[in-house]
């Protein structure tokens, strides 16, 4: 049992066994491996996109119309950006292997990004193997942890670059048609940075996140929404069933890992490929967190993809360590295939764990919430938080002040642990005030960096329960500072 700034696994300063470790690290990698490929997922053939033509003008107000509101999870550290930023952030590389010689070979350190689509002419690199052939930066290659050769983009060391700014990102749409009188709107969200922080541990970090989801169409009626999640293949939630803004859907941006679903809630998004693997007790499924956080209206800046400079470039987003988990992916490119119109529906959300009965999270994004002036101002521990499994000591110190679901309320910081972070507004009850912690400050242990905390008034002052997305629980009792 792992106490709230300890990793999982730790038990109150004794390591797991080795053994245990060595299992888990392999179900955490093979996760990762896949969880990065669900960012370029190939599926089979079907239908085709709109082609190189620029769209018509009635294709850019269609889907400008039904463009998705996407809340971004609170406590997201990477927004979404602009991928003409992302390259003028970057050089250009190129992967091949031949022979004892370094692999990787850059080629530009200012790139022009319609060059990279092939416009006049691309991007070329010469064979080292042979010294004839000339590959293509429009040619589909397949650089990364697999070998293989191809070209990719690495982000210059620029960590506004990373964090992107959701204030100006736009959304890029590309048009479908499936052939028996169905399209849909592919709307492709970029993020220059993943980080997919679960249970305590880094599951994937790599430069590039392309994300999608698709609204279908009959004319111009939406009949449903393709969600491409991570784990799983896509799925459909019929049009009736959408939630909705104004007449656009609703999207959920994952936590870190950016993956699209269609409610809040926690997703289970360990694949079945790793499940098959045999998981020691206390190693948890991966989860996507989804919340109501920072509002995205993508409709306010809907570009037609086919009319970016670097529409054509089929090489990867992102520097390539060929470490799983870390390479970029593949972005949107002519004939990439998609599975559109998925059939499959989609799963309803996982309850979050809770330190008392009742869903945590709201299913409504506009569902306003007031917290009750007793809960407001700084609370302390007069005595160490009590977690039965650890002899570790530490207390717990937070701050709390008016605010909406999903927004930033609050401070914790656990002396002892000298970890810190923030809390966001998950839930207000009639008796109880539960809140999503998320640490970002462990200048001295590395710390569970999520959970959930749940906050009960007592005659004395506030009952605080803690509990993580693995399972970890604590508790103490609050007073005034």
């Amino acid at each position: 049992m792992t106490q709230p700034g300890y990793p999982e696994g730790f038990q109150g300063g004794q390591g797991p066994a080795v053994g245990f470790r060595g299992m888990r690290l392999a179900v955490a990698v093979m996760t990762a491996a896949v969880l990065v490929a669900g960012c370029e997922d190939e599926a089979p053939p079907a239908p085709r996109s709109a082609g190189e033509s620029s769209p018509a003008p009635d294709d850019a107000a269609l889907a400008a119309r039904f463009a998705p509101l996407v809340w971004l999870a609170g406590g997201e550290a990477f927004q979404p950006g602009d991928a003409g930023r992302f390259i003028a952030a970057s050089e250009l590389w190129f992967h091949e292997l031949c022979g004892t010689k370094d692999p990787h070979h850059r080629l530009a350190t200012e790139v022009d990004p319609a060059r990279l689509g092939g416009r006049p002419s691309p991007y070329t690199k010469t064979a080292c193997v042979d010294g004839v052939r000339e590959f293509s930066s429009t040619e589909d290659l397949d650089a990364g942890r697999g070998g293989g050769s191809g070209f990719y983009l690495e982000l210059d060391d620029n960590d506004d670059a990373r964090r992107g700014d959701v204030g100006s990102a736009p959304v890029y749409w590309e048009k479908y048609d499936s052939g028996d009188g169905r399209t849909a709107f592919v709307y492709w969200l970029f993020y220059p940075y993943n980080q997919f922080v679960n249970r305590g541990r880094t599951v994937n970090k790599h430069e590039g996140d392309w994300e999608r989801v698709a609204v279908r169409l009959r004319g111009a009626e939406p009949i449903g929404v393709t969600f491409w999640k991570h784990g799983e293949p896509p799925c459909l939630v019929e049009w009736g069933d959408v939630e909705q803004a104004d007449g656009h859907p609703v999207a959920y941006s994952a936590l870190g890992s950016h993956g699209s679903y269609h409610r809040a809630g926690g997703w289970d998004a360990t694949p079945a490929e790793v499940l098959e693997v045999p998981i020691p007790e206390g190693a948890q499924p991966i989860t996507d967190i989804t919340s109501p956080g920072t509002r995205w209206p993508t409709w306010e800046r809907a570009r037609s993809v086919v009319d970016e400079p670097w529409w054509g470039y089929r090489g990867k987003w992102g520097s390539q360590p060929g470490r799983a988990g870390a390479d970029g992916p593949r972005g949107p490119y002519p004939g990439r295939s998609e599975a559109v119109f998925a059939t499959e529906p989609c799963a309803d959300p996982l309850p979050l764990p809770t330190a008392s009965p009742g869903p945590p999270v709201p299913t409504s994004s506009a569902a306003p919430a007031v917290i009750d002036g007793a809960y407001l101002g700084t609370w302390r521990s007069p005595e160490p938080v009590d977690q039965p499994t650890t002899d570790k000591e530490y207390r717990v110190e937070l701050t709390l002040r008016q605010g909406a679901l999903g927004e930033r309320v609050g401070d914790i910081r656990y002396p002892g642990l000298e970890c810190s972070g923030s809390l966001s507004l998950v839930e207000v009850r009639p008796t109880e005030l539960v809140v999503a912690e998320r640490i970002d400050a462990e200048p001295v242990h590395q710390c569970v960096t999520e959970g959930i905390v749940t906050l009960t008034r007592t005659p004395d002052g506030l009952s605080w329960a803690y509990i993580s997305i693995g399972g970890v629980m604590a508790s103490a009792k609050l007073v005034r500072s």
